[in-house]
């Protein structure tokens, strides 16, 4: 995979019991590619609206977890292994939110010039159960990218 990548990033919550998800949020955006001692790296910037600052985002990941971290208008560190509880601070402009994360799966599928990352979880928030939610990423090189338009 080249360094420079394509990123197709897409989140969905489900909230209730029947299942009924909301409306998935989905981004795409540019970032860097590494991948140094067994582990892939992958950085990129959420661009924030109007009046606030960007969200700078680090995705770290191998076959057994998954990590996300981003610093900026909202500032996080969610780490993902399946069968254990994390718990991360997220911190907000209107303040923090204490979050439970438990990974149900992770998924990693690697080609050669693209890679698909999923985490599946359960989110508590100040200890209350919030929701399903699923994760998932596209990252393929920008070279690629640029062939299929």
């Amino acid at each position: 995979m080249t360094k420079e990548v394509l990123i197709h990033i897409r989140g969905i919550r489900f909230l209730d019991e029947e299942d009924e998800a909301d409306e998935p949020v989905q981004m795409v955006t540019y970032g860097v590619y590494s991948y140094r001692d067994g582990v892939h790296y992958v950085e990129y910037v959420e661009a924030g609206e109007e009046d606030e600052q960007d969200t700078y985002c680090t995705l770290r990941y191998g076959s057994d977890f998954f990590e996300l971290k981003k610093k900026g208008e909202l500032n996080v560190h969610m780490l993902f292994e399946v069968g254990r509880k994390h718990q991360t601070c997220y911190d907000t402009p209107l303040g923090g939110l204490l979050l439970g994360l438990e990974a149900t799966a992770i998924g990693l599928q690697e080609a050669e010039d693209s890679m698909d990352v999923s985490v599946c979880y359960k989110m508590e928030a100040n200890g209350e159960y919030l929701a399903e939610c699923d994760l998932s990423f596209h990252i393929e090189s920008r070279k690629t990218a640029g062939q299929a338009v």
